[in-house]
């Protein structure tokens, strides 16, 4: 079995398999760029969100907070209307834990068959400002691109008892400001989508080219068939820890 036939069985069993994410689906504003990715013969989509304003409440078990076990008081994919998000806080069952509100930007992974896909994406989402991004490739060869950002937000409301901290106006405020981050957030998307179709038509061959090398100024130079002129630069890593 060759590298293509891998990746292509492998792309393939993943967008016939369920969608095991908590939403069950992709977020209305990544509709466009998964169905684009997802076409494409050399890409696609591992996982994805769109970005999030989520108020929960932490779940504490050995001194560690579980992901797992959070309760999720209420969640947004798109901006969220700080009266309503302040009327979630205030009605919630109080019970122990920290509550917490938090921003959580775009986040996309994408499995490449080469890596000169994988660097396209990586340039793509560079120059859209996910500056976080970075490949992984796998001891089997798999490729995985990752879109990702710093620009979130992290807030607690409680203690860890859950007794309020916060008045009314400052969890509207915090809410706002998330909204003003889930709005730049969005922009980017759409500039990171039309960053990826710009370069995904950049030819292969201009892409690669050969390489001069000299080895002093007496000897004739030589060219490297092998290297590329411009090679991006990328965060090389060895795996992902994917969201639930």
């Amino acid at each position: 079995i060759t590298m293509v036939d891998v990746f292509d069985k492998q792309k393939s069993s993943c967008l016939e398999g369920l969608d095991l994410s908590r939403k069950g689906s992709i977020d209305a504003p990544l509709l466009e760029l998964a169905d684009y990715i997802n076409k494409h013969n050399d890409m696609f989509t591992l996982s994805s969100c769109s970005g999030r304003i989520v108020i929960l409440r932490e779940s504490l078990s050995s001194e560690k907070i579980r992901k797992a076990g959070c309760e999720w008081i209420t969640v947004s994919h798109t901006e969220l209307d700080p009266s309503e998000g302040f009327e979630a806080f205030s009605t919630r069952t109080k019970d122990s834990g920290c509550v917490v509100l938090k921003f959580e930007p775009f986040v996309l992974h994408v499995q490449c068959r080469s890596m000169v896909e994988a660097k396209q994406v990586h340039t793509a989402a560079s120059e859209s400002g996910f500056r976080n991004s970075g490949l992984s490739v796998g001891k089997a060869g798999k490729i995985v691109a990752a879109v990702r950002s710093t620009h979130g937000l992290e807030v607690p409301l409680t203690d860890d008892e859950g007794n309020d901290m916060v008045s009314k106006e400052y969890v509207e405020y915090v809410i706002k400001k998330s909204n003003a981050k889930m709005f730049e957030n969005l922009e980017r998307i759409k500039k990171f989508e039309e960053k990826l179709k710009e370069v995904m038509l950049i030819k292969i061959d201009k892409i690669i080219k050969p390489k001069e090398f000299y080895r002093n100024k007496k000897k004739k130079r030589f060219v490297d068939e092998n290297k590329s002129v411009n090679e991006d630069d990328c965060d090389i890593m060895d795996s992902f820890n994917f969201p639930g």
